[in-house]
This record gives C-alpha cells, sequence and structure tokens, in this order.
C-alpha cells in the first residue's frame, strides 16, 4: 500500500522519503532549542551558543523552566513548532496546495506580515506585544514555512514520477 504523499497529483508524485528527511531536519532544530532546561549546564551553554546566529536569546523574552531558558526567544519558539507543525501538516494539505502552487511569494508575505505588524507596533509604541503575540506570530510563520520547506523537499517533478514507473 502507498503512502498518502505518494499519489499522483497534476503530474506529480509525492516522495516519503523527501518529507520525512523535511521532519527530520525540523526537528532537528525544534529539539535542541528547547532542551537547555532539561540538561547540564555545559551542554546548555552549548545549545545557546549553537543558536546564538539565530536569535536574540533574551532571557527576558525567553520561555524558563527552572530557571533556564531556552535557546531561543517566543517568537523563535514559536517558528520552529510551527516548522513541525507545518511539515506535519503536509499530508493533509497537498492535494490543496496544487491550486497555491505558484503562490508561494504571496503565502510567505501573509505569514510574515503578522510578525511584523506585532514588531512595528510595539517599536512605534502604539501597543506592546506580548508573550503571546510573539508566539502566535511565530507560529504562524512557522507553520506556512513548514508546509513550503516539506512541499519543496516532498515533490517530486512529472517527468521523474514518470521516469520510475516506467521501471
Amino acid at each position: 500500500m502507498k503512502s498518502a504523499l505518494s499519489k499522483p497529483q497534476s503530474g506529480s508524485r509525492w516522495s516519503t522519503a523527501g518529507w520525512g528527511v523535511a521532519l527530520m531536519a525540523v526537528l532537528a532544530l525544534m529539539v535542541p532549542a528547547v532542551l537547555p532546561p532539561f540538561v547540564g549546564t555545559g551542554t546548555q551553554a552549548l545549545l545557546h551558543t549553537a543558536f546564538d546566529p539565530l536569535c536574540h536569546q533574551l532571557v527576558s523574552r525567553s520561555f524558563v523552566i527552572d530557571g533556564v531558558p531556552f535557546a531561543v526567544c517566543y517568537r523563535c519558539t514559536g517558528i520552529f513548532l510551527g516548522l513541525v507543525f507545518g511539515v506535519l501538516a503536509l499530508p493533509l494539505l497537498r492535494n490543496r496546495l496544487v491550486d497555491f502552487a505558484h503562490q508561494e511569494r504571496l503565502w510567505v508575505l501573509a505569514a510574515m506580515l503578522p510578525a511584523a505588524v506585532d514588531w512595528g507596533g510595539d517599536v512605534l509604541g502604539l501597543w506592546a506585544n506580548t508573550v503571546g503575540t510573539r508566539f502566535v506570530t511565530g507560529l504562524w510563520f512557522g507553520v506556512v514555512a513548514g508546509v513550503l520547506f516539506a512541499r519543496a523537499l516532498a515533490r517530486r517533478p512529472a517527468h521523474e514520477a514518470a521516469a520510475e514507473s516506467s521501471v
């Protein structure tokens, strides 16, 4: 029995292996990002150093468990978790994605806009963003990015699918 990801759709096939690679990649980001409260101080320092280029890591803007902050802030935690949710959602959404195949830029803009508005409103003094707004806007961006990332790795062009089926 074939996976739901490998059913043909509009001249293309979906690779379960590609989807699996996408899932492993986003889990490789998510798990270490939230690991510091659960490991020793040496590993905590290593994880914080590893994520330093990706996130400002302000303790006041990070989830903290037992006095130890995650290796990323609220918004980045939302993004990483959203990436996982987005990749996991691909098998449920892939048939609908065909209609939006040429609108990736629009989806990315729609995913970035809430975070930009949240950040901009705070910078301009119009409102103060919160843990919830930072996390949810990151989560939304991550879900969209995760779906697009998984789709890019799982989708095989029609000529590859045709070559495989003729063997």
